[in-house]
């Protein structure tokens, strides 16, 4: 069984590649197999369908993004640093989706769409929730800061048609414009300490 899994997680993670190449809509099950270099038996072993390969592959990426996001948390112990990571990381994958995956799977697929857009919310604003948490604790942060404010607000920036709207115009200053922003909303929320240990943290990244 787990070597089953894990040759349908190889799998995946081709798909995934097909998919944000060519999008979703005008890749067939034998384009997939060629692609692939298998045979659509092969592929049939594995998935019922093509609208089963597509459920597998969207939640294959919304628990590949998670369990990173969940790495940098635990990995990292200083809050700041992990907001920093964490705001690039999260940036970066929608910079690398194609916004057709998100147009075709909303209009063809919105149960699905609406289902991982709700979990994925949800489980981004808990890490932005311990986040804001731990910073209190360590005096990064203010006292007075709202948690589930704050992380829905960062979370606003995240949504996809707010991102790709900001990224057409500013695509070219694109990770400026983003750390940038996220420098201001970290200094709305830190300390004095915290301030200066962002201060720090930009000049040895600079």
């Amino acid at each position: 069984m787990q070597n089953l899994l894990r040759i349908i997680n190889e799998v995946l993670g081709k798909i995934s590649v097909l998919f944000k190449k060519y999008g979703i809509k005008s890749l067939t099950m034998d384009d997939i197999a060629h692609e692939l270099c298998i045979s659509k038996k092969t592929l049939y072993q594995y998935f019922n369908n093509k609208s089963d390969v597509i459920e597998k592959f969207a939640r294959f990426e919304l628990k590949s993004e998670l369990d990173q996001l969940k790495n940098i948390y635990q990995s990292q112990s200083n809050p700041i640093e992990q907001f920093l990571t964490i705001n690039r990381y999260l940036t970066d994958n929608l910079r690398n989706f194609n916004p057709s995956l998100n147009y075709d799977l909303n209009k063809y697929y919105p149960n699905l769409w609406n289902e991982l857009s709700i979990q994925r919310k949800s489980q981004i604003i808990l890490i932005i929730k311990q986040n804001l948490h731990t910073g209190v604790e360590q005096g990064l942060y203010l006292k007075s800061i709202n948690p589930d404010i704050i992380s829905s607000l960062y979370m606003m920036g995240l949504e996809a048609k707010v991102f790709e709207l900001y990224f057409n115009e500013f695509k070219e200053n694109f990770d400026e414009i983003s750390d940038t922003l996220l420098i201001y909303y970290i200094r709305g929320i830190a300390t004095d300490i915290g301030i200066k240990y962002l201060q720090d943290k930009i000049k040895f990244i600079k």
